[in-house]
């Protein structure tokens, strides 16, 4: 079962690629600990096909709900994620060029699928794929109809998530009130304000996570100046 499951959620990977998303490969530091709780080193998180089959089901979950709701047209709180801004996009393609990938410049969407692909396999990668994550917009909560640009997603909401996030809450109760009692009651102002307390703290919560896993980094490399380490 495990098997037929995994090759459906390559199925689903290959067609969300079909349709253009855009998928970006940072490594994502994680800190190690000893048996005393003391900082022992750091690694890079690892992202298999374990990780990718969690990740497929979830985003089809997320749009099988958004796209329900949207048909029955209540209004709910939406993940959205704008198409960067034209000229953010046009310094990234500049700066792609000069390490020699082919992008016209003023780059679509296929495009910049196609040089995140090919910059994977490269030195220069993390580099690329850095570069055009600071070209693209923040994804944010809110009810208004918008497509999420990275996912290439016209409908998509959070439903489920690795965390569960207050928005996925939201999404639960109104399902919930739809289902029992077939009640299609949504303020749109309310759902607004909270999309924007939502996107708020999630960048808020970024930050912090960001700070403090470069806290103990440093805090175990203290102590340890003249050491000769690869990096980009």
């Amino acid at each position: 079962n495990l098997q037929d499951v995994n090759e459906l959620a390559q199925v689903l990977r290959k067609r969300r690629k079909e349709r253009g998303s855009v998928e970006l490969h940072l490594p994502e530091p994680v800190i190690d600990y000893d048996t005393e709780g003391h900082i022992s080193g750091a690694h890079f998180a690892v992202h298999d096909e374990s990780h990718q089959l969690i990740e497929e089901f979830m985003l089809a979950n997320n749009v099988a709900i958004a796209e329900h709701l949207d048909r029955l047209e209540i209004p709910f709180l939406r993940r959205i994620h704008p198409a960067p801004d034209g000229e953010k996009l046009k310094g990234f393609a500049q700066f792609a060029k000069g390490l020699g990938y082919q992008i016209a410049k003023r780059p679509s969407r296929p495009e910049l699928q196609q040089v995140a692909e090919e910059a994977r396999e490269k030195a220069n990668g993390i580099a690329v794929h850095y570069a055009l994550l600071r070209s693209m917009r923040h994804a944010s909560y809110t009810p208004e109809k918008e497509e999420h640009f990275a996912l290439a997603f016209n409908n998509y909401c959070h439903f489920t998530s690795p965390i569960r996030r207050y928005p996925d809450l939201i999404t639960h109760r109104q399902m919930t009130a739809w289902l029992r009692t077939r009640s299609k009651g949504a303020d749109p102002d309310e759902l607004r304000h909270l999309g924007e307390i939502c996107s708020k703290a999630e960048r808020r919560a970024e930050e912090a996570e960001r700070e403090a896993v470069l806290l103990r980094i440093l805090a175990f490399l203290q102590g340890k100046e003249g050491m000769i380490l690869d990096a980009v």
